[in-house]
């Protein structure tokens, strides 16, 4: 099975001390490279818009991630 990395929103937080009760910044980021753990439980890289070949579970599994925008599901990977 053939499939293509489309991308995801991530949640990214930094800054923010226990000690003073400084607030902690958070913000999106679109992930044009993602590390993503995959059956075998290794990591595996995926760039946005590359094709990849994997096998039937894996393309399964890969095609059933996916993340909120704004309230609204998508999906991380499409068939190619």
């Amino acid at each position: 099975m053939t499939v293509r990395f489309l991308g995801r929103l991530k949640t990214v937080s930094r800054g923010g001390c226990s000690r003073c009760g400084h607030r902690q910044v958070n913000s999106r980021r679109f992930q044009y490279v993602d590390r993503i753990i995959g059956m075998d439980g290794r990591f595996h890289q995926y760039i946005v818009g590359h094709e990849y070949e994997v096998s039937e579970r894996e393309g399964n599994y890969l095609l059933g991630l996916t993340y909120l925008d704004g309230g609204v599901e998508k999906h991380c990977f499409e068939v190619a």
